[in-house]
C-alpha cells in the first residue's frame, strides 16, 4: 500500500530534480517501516534460531545449506530443525543451486543486530594479505593473522574459512578436534608461499571434519594417507590440484562421503581400485582431469550416484555397461570424453533431467530409445562422426533445451 501511495506521488512528473530528493525521502521512510516489522519477526525467534539467522546474514549467504547445518550441529544446536524453522518463517530461502539466499533488508537487519549483540561476529573485514574467518559455539572471530587467533580458540572452532593463507602446510589444524567445516581459498598469484600438504602423515587431522574445501591448491601433491581416518567427511572439494597423480587407497574408507569434486587435477591418471567402496557417494565431479583414462571396475558399485560430471576428461574411455547398476542419475555430463558407443542403460535412468554428450570423440549414433528417460529436460549432443539422428527425437515430453551438432555430408 505504501508503494502505491508513493508511486502516485511521483506519477506524471518527469523532472529529475524533483524525483531524486523524493526517492531519497521515500527510501528512508520505507526502510524504517520495513525494518521495524522485520525486527518483530526476528524478536519472535528463540535464541538458537536467532543465532542461526545472524550466521546466515553475516556468513552463509551464497553457501550450501549443508555447510551451515553441520556448523550449527557442531555448536550443539539442532541445525536441520533450526534451518527449517527459518525457512518456514521466510527469513531465508534457497536458490536453484541449493545455496542460501536472503533478502537485502533481512541481511542488513541481521548484520545490524550482530554488531549490537556480538562484537565477535564480523563479516566484512578489510582485504589483507591474510584473511581468516572463524566460527565457534560462542562467537565468530575475524583477524588478520592465523597464529594470533588459533591459540585461544582451537578447542571450540567448528568452522574455518581462510583466504590467501600463504601457508606451506596445515599441521596446526590437527589440534582442531571440533572442526566441522574447513574452507581454504588460495589465489594462485596472491602469495609467495603456497599450500603443499594438508597435514603430516602421522597425524589424523581434524577428526570430526564434515567438509573439506580447497580451491587453487596447485602445489598439493595429494591427500595424506591418514585422510581415511576422517570417517565423518561428507564433502570434499579440491580444485587445480595440478601435482596430484593419484589418491591413496585409504581414501576409499569414507563410508559417509556423499559429495566429491576433484577439479582440473590434470595429472590424476587413475582412481583407486576400491573406489566403488564410496557407497554413499551421490555427487561426483572430475571435470578437467585430462589424464584420467579409465574408471575402475568397482565404479559400477556407486548405485546412489545422482550427479556425475566428467566434462573435459579428454582421454577417458567409458565402458558401454558403466551404468548397469547405477540407476539414480539425474545429471550426467560426458562432454569431451572418448565416447565411441553411447553407454547402454542410460535410457534406463528414469530420473535423468540433464544429459550432455557434446564434443565427444568417436560417437557415431544415438540410440533410437533415447527419449525413454521421461524426465529429460536438457539434451546436448555433438560429434564429428555423427551423421544422422533417430526419428524418436520428437518423442521427448519434458524437453526444454536441445542442442545437436552433426556432421552433414557436403
Amino acid at each position: 500500500m505504501s508503494l502505491k501511495v508513493f508511486g502516485a506521488q511521483l506519477y506524471g512528473i518527469s523532472n529529475k530534480d524533483y524525483w531524486e530528493p523524493q526517492l531519497n525521502k521515500i527510501s528512508r521512510i520505507l526502510d524504517e517501516d520495513i525494518k521495524e516489522k522485520l525486527k518483530m519477526r526476528c524478536d519472535a525467534l528463540d535464541n538458537e534460531e536467532k543465532q542461526m539467522f545472524l550466521d546466515c546474514a553475516c556468513f552463509f549467504i551464497g553457501d550450501k545449506k549443508t555447510s551451515a547445518i553441520v556448523t550449527w550441529d557442531g555448536s550443539g544446536w539442532s541445525g536441520l530443525h533450526g534451518w527449517e524453522r527459518l525457512l518456514s518463517k521466510c527469513l531465508v530461502e534457497l536458490d536453484d543451486y541449493v545455496c542460501i539466499r536472503m533478502h537485502d533488508h533481512l541481511k542488513d537487519l541481521g548484520r545490524e543486530i550482530a554488531i549490537q549483540q556480538s562484537p565477535y561476529r564480523l563479516w566484512s573485514p578489510q582485504q589483507s594479505p591474510q584473511q581468516i574467518i572463524i566460527a565457534d559455539n560462542e562467537a565468530q572471530v575475524t583477524g588478520n593473522y592465523y597464529n594470533q587467533v588459533i591459540g585461544d580458540k582451537s578447542r571450540e572452532l567448528v568452522w574455518l574459512r581462510w583466504f590467501h593463507h600463504g601457508q606451506r602446510n596445515l599441521h596446526s589444524l590437527s589440534s582442531l578436534k571440533n572442526l566441522r567445516v574447513l574452507e581454504l581459498n588460495e589465489e594462485l598469484w596472491a602469495n609467495k608461499h603456497h599450500l603443499e600438504e594438508l597435514w603430516q602423515t602421522d597425524s589424523t587431522g581434524p577428526v570430526l571434519l564434515r567438509e573439506l574445501v580447497i580451491y587453487g591448491c596447485s602445489k598439493v601433491e595429494g591427500f595424506p594417507k591418514s585422510i581415511g581416518c576422517l570417517i565423518n567427511l561428507k564433502k570434499i572439494v579440491l580444485s587445480y590440484g595440478s601435482k596430484m597423480k593419484s589418491l591413496p587407497e585409504s581414501f576409499c574408507l569414507f563410508q559417509s562421503l556423499e559429495h566429491l569434486e576433484l577439479l582440473v587435477c590434470v595429472k590424476l591418471s587413475s582412481l583407486p581400485s576400491s573406489f566403488g567402496n564410496l557407497r554413499n557417494l551421490r555427487h561426483l565431479d572430475l571435470s578437467g582431469c585430462t589424464e584420467l583414462s579409465v574408471l575402475p571396475d568397482s565404479f559400477k558399485k556407486l548405485i546412489l550416484l545422482g550427479h556425475l560430471c566428467l566434462e573435459g576428461c579428454s582421454t577417458l574411455t567409458l565402458e558401454s555397461n558403466l551404468f548397469v547398476n547405477i540407476t539414480k542419475i539425474e545429471y550426467l555430463n560426458l562432454e569431451g570424453c572418448m565416447l565411441k558407443v553411447f553407454p547402454r542403460h542410460i535410457t534406463n535412468q528414469v530420473n535423468l533431467t540433464v544429459l550432455s554428450v557434446d564434443g565427444t570423440s568417436g560417437l557415431r549414433e544415438i540410440p533410437t530409445n533415447i527419449s525413454q528417460p521421461g524426465k529429460l529436460q536438457k539434451f546436448y549432443v555433438g560429434s564429428e562422426l555423427l551423421t544422422s539422428l533417430p526419428t524418436t527425437l520428437g518423442d521427448f515430453s519434458c524437453l526444454t533445451a536441445l542442442r545437436i551438432l552433426i556432421n552433414t555430408p557436403s
